[in-house]
């Protein structure tokens, strides 16, 4: 809540902004989010699903914990976001959800992270043919590995290994990935 009421507060002036921490993966959260984006701003015009879960693992050592958490934040919780917020969207409206590269590609012991990011692809297009006819679009922005806390704690040789694979040879940053979402 902490980092949110940061975020709203340096946005003062800029933007009206609204904010609701919670568990992205409670059922429940996508329908108040919804909600309060429609007493804020009187309707919705654009959803971006990028919370997600970047637990590693290779299939034959994923435990049903693993598994459970990565499905609830990184599918689950999508789709019950856009469930909930199709009704309240209009002509004009997006959809974009923040996949990764290596939801196409597949990744060294990726397992489930691969699969679910690659489910967002299938959700994306799932929408977009059912909705496209509405003017309301969905897209997946997927990015390799990007600058952020949760890349932070890999160890060097895991780092340099994926640098060397990138064409810039450096990890994204989150300015970049949020121009392609914009």
């Amino acid at each position: 809540k902490e980092r949110l009421e940061q975020l709203a507060s340096s946005l003062s002036g800029i933007a009206e902004v609204a904010i609701l921490a919670g568990d992205v993966s409670a059922p429940g959260i996508a329908e108040q989010v919804v909600a309060l984006a429609k007493k804020t701003f009187g309707r919705l015009d654009c959803l971006v699903n990028n919370a997600g879960s970047g637990k590693w693992a290779p299939v034959h050592e994923t435990d049903d914990a693993t598994l459970d958490e990565v499905i609830d934040i990184s599918m689950k919780a999508p789709f019950r976001f856009c469930r909930a917020a199709i009704p309240a969207m209009g002509p004009g409206s997006a959809i974009i959800n923040v996949g990764s590269v290596f939801g196409t590609l597949g990744g060294l012991d990726g397992g489930i992270y691969c699969a679910v990011k690659a489910g967002l692809v299938g959700l994306a297009r799932s929408i977009t043919r059912e909705l496209g006819g509405r003017g309301i679009t969905a897209n997946v922005v997927a990015p390799g590995f990007i600058e952020t806390d949760m890349t932070a704690v890999l160890p060097e040789d895991t780092r340099k290994t994926y640098q060397a694979a990138i064409p810039a040879g450096r990890f994204a940053t989150p300015e970049e990935v949020a121009a392609a979402v914009r």
